[in-house]
């Protein structure tokens, strides 16, 4: 009996091994055939705005030789092409391999490797890369624009100065005798004007798919991998709205007068003030020159922008009121002491004129009435800023030790466009899988934190701010706006809504060092009242 079960138990161990090896070996079969027909028919994912119009280029497979700067370095890093394809993924670089060492000529590894090379910012193949960053067919490009290109692809990271990170290059280039010394002493001159040439009608929205691949990376994808599945994203992006703020960041007039060597940079936010839709986002005036998003990654003090969060709403909801008097006179909380931007005192005044008007003073004393806690309570529930009891009443006024970003601020301030609920902001719509099912949708998230009563009463206050206070810059004939101005030494903010759409806007410099110091005054409502009538038109 015991030899039976023995003898029955080893045949289905067989079954069991002989299944296992079978699965194996059919999922081998599979990973390298579908492998080869990604290489032969490749499909990158598409990626579309609201109007379902593409915002990335789509020109198809690259059937040229592959540069010789790209073979020379290959050949100088003593790397097979598949390597630098699937260095994360190990089963597809194994069928890969095996596809390469067997299956493949020289020639179509090489035509695989151009069309399957991620070069940033959403975009896989040469030929995609060459009319994305250049406007140009691969053939047209010089050997600059060819390393600019490699350099994109064997360098993923991001980086915050490309300019020296491409002089950098370049040294590596002649170390490896790729190129050589006298080509590296023009390349420098000329990479200056390289880089003002990748400043066109599509790289314009780099922020805004650069903000779309972290949300990817939210969802769990990755990036590199996501871009060359053949997916379709579907996203909120408006190509008029960030048409608009680009050509507004391209006009000096709406930075500095001045005649300061200081670079004033930017960032903006467009979202629908109901559904938190994101619509535009520009990270920067010089988007090429650095990876920073300064839409999203920045941390500035938010300044007077940050009262009506932390003071004035808290406030209203405890039945204090526009009419309400408060105290202009000089105080000291703690360690700190407010002044005005006047450095004058009127005694008392009533919350709505110290709100249009922002005075510092008597919004320091309305927070200590209400309590330091009271505030700080009600701004850290909306899992947006990072505040500290350190700064104490600092906050009162924005004075934040670590400071916040523009799209942090446009969805704080959605509690009031949005009778008291805050939306979530997403700029991803949909995904769809290569087969078209639909694997993702967004879905509006909203929270309320506000009595409807009490946003409508923040919203005409902002309204005055706009009409006689320090917003008036930003007045559109026709529109009924909203809005907060803040100001420190180093930046300008203007949060802003009308009927349809909220915007946050911040200037500066990147560098909060004293030499930098600059007077930000109405320029970032001349930069909302450009977009903003821009967009009606």
């Amino acid at each position: 009996m015991i030899r039976k079960s023995f003898l029955v138990s080893k045949k289905y161990y067989k079954i069991a091994v002989f299944g296992l090896i079978a699965s194996i070996l059919i999922y081998s079969l599979y990973t390298i055939y579908s492998t080869h027909m990604k290489f032969t028919s490749p499909s990158n994912t598409l990626v579309y705005d609201l109007n379902a119009k593409l915002i990335l280029p789509e020109e198809g497979l690259y059937e040229g030789g592959i540069p010789k700067v790209f073979s020379d370095y290959i050949q100088a890093e003593q790397r097979n092409t598949e390597e630098f394809l699937f260095s994360a993924n190990i089963i597809e670089r194994q069928a890969a391999d095996f596809l390469y060492k067997h299956i493949y000529s020289k020639v179509e590894k090489e035509s695989i490797f151009l069309n399957e090379s991620y070069f940033q910012n959403g975009i896989v193949g040469i030929s995609n890369a060459s009319q994305y960053y250049f406007n140009k067919q691969v053939d047209e490009l010089s050997e600059l624009e060819l390393i600019f290109l490699l350099h994109k692809n064997v360098h993923n990271e991001e980086s915050v100065n490309v300019l020296d990170d491409l002089t950098s290059f370049l040294d590596e280039l002649q170390y490896k005798g790729i190129i050589n010394s006298k080509s590296v002493t023009q390349y420098n001159k000329d990479l200056p004007e390289l880089l003002a040439s990748t400043y066109n009608n599509w790289t314009f929205s780099q922020s805004f798919v650069q903000h779309l691949i972290k949300e990817l990376k939210d969802l769990g994808y990755k990036e590199e991998e996501f871009f060359r599945k053949g997916y379709s994203l579907h996203t909120y992006y408006n190509s008029t709205f960030q048409k608009e703020i680009f050509e507004s960041f391209l006009d000096e007039r709406n930075f500095t007068e001045d005649l300061s060597p200081i670079q004033i940079e930017g960032a903006m936010v467009i979202i629908d003030k109901r559904t938190g839709a994101l619509h535009a986002l520009m990270g920067g005036r010089e988007f090429q020159h650095s990876n920073f998003n300064r839409a999203t990654e920045t941390t500035r003090q938010p300044a007077s922008a940050f009262k009506p969060l932390i003071v004035f709403a808290p406030a209203l909801e405890r039945g204090w009121g526009p009419d309400s008097m408060l105290v202009d006179r000089p105080i000291q909380v703690g360690e700190f002491t407010p002044r005005n931007y006047d450095y004058e005192f009127r005694g008392e005044l009533s919350l709505q004129e110290a709100f249009i008007k922002s005075y510092n003073v008597p919004t320091v004393w309305l927070h200590h009435q209400i309590g330091l806690e009271a505030g700080m309570d009600f701004v850290e529930n909306f899992n947006l800023f990072d505040l500290t009891e350190e700064d104490g009443f600092k906050n009162s006024v924005g004075f934040t030790s670590k400071g916040t970003s523009p799209l942090a601020l446009a969805q704080a301030y959605t509690i009031f466009s949005n009778d008291g609920k805050m939306v979530s902001v997403r700029g991803i719509d949909r995904i769809y899988h290569p087969i078209g099912l639909k694997i993702y949708e967004n879905k509006i998230h909203e929270e309320r934190f506000l009595e409807k009563e009490t946003a409508e009463t923040m919203t005409e206050l902002l309204v005055d701010v706009v009409e006689n206070g320090t917003g008036k810059t930003a007045k559109i004939e026709g529109q009924t706006i909203a809005a907060k101005t803040g100001t420190t030494s180093y930046d300008g903010w203007f949060v802003g809504y009308n009927d349809e759409y909220l915007s946050a806007i911040w200037i500066g410099p990147d560098e909060v060092e004293p030499e930098n110091r600059f007077h930000p005054g109405v320029y970032p409502s001349k930069i909302f009242h450009s977009v903003f009538s821009g967009i009606y038109q």
